[in-house]
């Protein structure tokens, strides 16, 4: 399962870039439509790979969070890859975040390809847990280191990584003086590119 990519731009359409690898090998990357990518820019994404009977599809992202959240929606029913996407790439997990909070049907309805009905069912199952998430957080702030590491492991673990692996790059960061308690998104980064070399 491919989880990130990071290489140039060799070609870029609307809503879509082909993204070339230092291997040589390019691969055609879902982006946000609004967002413009310039040929030969250098490009980190987070991926969120969909497979079907006949083909792969892969979802790019510059924010983990993004890609968290998509995760988050694709587990409300009725709400499909494409359409998961979509909302993060037009409100970003920010304001997907915000709309739930705020009962804000209208922001998540008008977004294409997601009714009012669908747009209720995200609120109404992903709020509860979201706010579950805010209280942990601040109930015990020490024992935060502890919920840096869980959360690096969890998300390394959602990318389809075994705890060997996982616990083997945990090594190697704290040995090269690259665990950052304040920088969980560029430890995945790092551990990413890591693992890709193995």
């Amino acid at each position: 399962m491919i989880a990130y990519l990071s290489g140039k731009v060799v070609a870029s359409f609307i809503g879509q870039i082909i993204l070339k690898l230092p291997s040589g090998v390019g691969y055609l990357v879902q982006v946000p439509p609004t967002r413009t990518f310039m040929v030969n820019e250098s490009v980190d994404l987070f991926i969120l790979e969909v497979q079907r009977e006949n083909r792969s599809d892969l979802f790019g992202f510059t924010e983990l969070k993004d890609r968290e959240w998509v995760e988050k929606l694709l587990k409300v029913d009725g709400v499909g890859p494409k359409t998961a996407a979509q909302v993060i790439y037009v409100l970003g997990y920010e304001g997907v975040s915000s709309a739930i909070k705020n009962n804000d049907v209208k922001t998540l309805s008008a977004i294409k390809g997601l009714g009012q009905k669908t747009a209720k069912k995200i609120i109404l199952e992903i709020k509860s847990k979201e706010i579950e998430m805010e209280d942990l957080d601040q109930q015990d702030k020490t024992t935060w280191q502890g919920g840096v590491a869980t959360s690096f492991a969890e998300t390394l673990s959602n990318l389809g990584y075994k705890r060997d692996e996982i616990v083997r790059v945990i090594s190697r960061l704290k040995a090269e003086d690259l665990w950052n308690e304040k920088d969980l998104s560029g430890m995945i980064k790092q551990s990413l590119k890591y693992l890709a070399k193995k």
